[in-house]
């Protein structure tokens, strides 16, 4: 009876304390009698087991039925008045998958396409269900410049999904291209660009909108890569030439058959070039009057891709 009331005039104290600091906590009693000063902190479920608690600023989760018969009402009815927290966890694998190569050529380039998906798996490890979360996810390649391109995609878990339970996906596909070619007649400089795949980026999103899980796949680049950059970089594909933004139309018919695209913006950028005094792809013999014929002439362009 003397250790009960001592453990009685300790946990008052220590309410009192709490109390004066500005935290909001309450003597708990257990089956046996002995008291403690904790807080409530959050709960999985009004249905649930477990409470965690914070007592004296260390949290630990803690069975609702070593609490007395009026703790364990009281913990009840809080909550069902309080929204319930999860402890969000997740595994999550990307597994990539080519489901295409074609190649082609075209004068004296040659292309190749690559076409990509990531077989995304998301396991529950949270400890109770979960549903109603969103994806957002971002497959990530390295453009023609060195520079990150994102093809974005959303997904959704309507759940339930109960723990150890998967939700398998699969990604947008990604378009990897890669061309190589010499300049007219085999003469000057080469030309030659090859993007490469990454990975995947993705955010996992709770009921409320907020992000619960951020992962990436691994990979020197891939640590390289941030949200933000997935977030604000132009997904757009660059041309060879012209530096401008590409498109997936496939206006020429090039695209279907694993050729780069040359429309009429490249060709006229390179015809610019060949009549310019900064053409790489001729000698200067015209010009220093050793009666060597340019490499490369206007009117030889024009046959070969026709007139403006």
């Amino acid at each position: 009876m003397i250790m009960k009331w001592i453990f009685q005039l300790l946990g008052l104290a220590a309410l009192a304390a709490l109390s004066l600091s500005g935290i909001e906590a309450k003597q708990f009693e257990d089956k046996f009698g002995r008291v403690m000063v904790a807080e409530l902190v959050s709960h999985t479920g009004a249905d649930g087991n477990i409470v965690k608690i914070d007592k004296g600023g260390k949290k630990m989760d803690v069975k609702i039925d070593v609490f007395s018969e009026k703790d364990q009402q009281f913990i009840r009815d809080w909550m069902k008045n309080t929204p319930p927290t999860l402890d969000y966890a997740f595994r999550v694998q990307a597994v990539k998958k080519k489901l295409s190569e074609t190649k082609g050529s075209r004068g004296y380039y040659s292309g190749k396409t690559e076409v990509y998906v990531y077989e995304i798996t998301i396991t529950n490890l949270t400890r109770q269900p979960v549903s109603e979360l969103r994806i957002e996810h971002r497959t990530a390649s390295e453009g023609r410049s060195k520079s990150f391109k994102f093809q974005s995609g959303t997904e959704s878990i309507k759940g339930p999904l109960r723990y150890n339970d998967r939700h398998t996906f699969v990604s947008i596909p990604a378009k990897i291209e890669s061309a190589s070619g010499r300049s007219y007649r085999g003469y000057g400089s080469s030309y030659s660009f090859k993007e490469s795949l990454l990975g995947v980026i993705l955010r996992i999103y709770g009921p409320d909108g907020e992000p619960v899980k951020e992962w990436k796949s691994p990979g020197s680049r891939m640590e390289q890569v941030s949200w933000d950059d997935a977030e604000q970089s132009d997904s757009s594909p660059k041309r060879g030439f012209t530096g401008e933004d590409d498109d997936d139309d496939d206006k020429d018919g090039d695209r279907g058959n694993g050729r780069p695209r040359f429309d009429e913006k490249d060709i006229d950028a390179l015809r610019k070039l060949l009549e310019s005094g900064e053409n790489p792809f001729r000698n200067r013999g015209g010009n220093n009057g050793d009666g060597k014929e340019p490499d490369v002439k206007p009117e030889d362009f024009s046959k070969k891709f026709g007139s403006r």
